[in-house]
């Protein structure tokens, strides 16, 4: 996905929730470590990693994507409301 980026605030929040690293996380979502640091750096990323990545974290693929610079009014808040960017 070109110029869209993790949220990694969102994701690192809920690490914290779930009492997990990123080496468990990668783990979890079979995405390799290196990757996980990656996108939390802001680097890109396909469909795939962004399914397995919300698949671990147990939420919604559109609550991982940084909204900034997109003028979309869906990506404006998490979809999870139990967790706030």
């Amino acid at each position: 996905m070109k110029n869209v980026k993790i949220n990694a605030k969102f994701v690192k929040q809920i690490l914290l929730n779930k009492d997990l690293d990123q080496r468990e996380l990668a783990k979890l979502s079979g995405i390799s470590e290196p990757t996980i640091t990656r996108l939390l750096h802001g680097r890109p990323f396909s469909s795939d990693t962004l399914g397995k990545l919300a698949e671990a974290l147990d939420c919604h693929p559109i609550d991982l994507i940084d909204a900034k610079g997109f003028s979309s009014p869906h990506l404006g808040a998490p979809v999870n409301s139990n967790i706030r960017s």
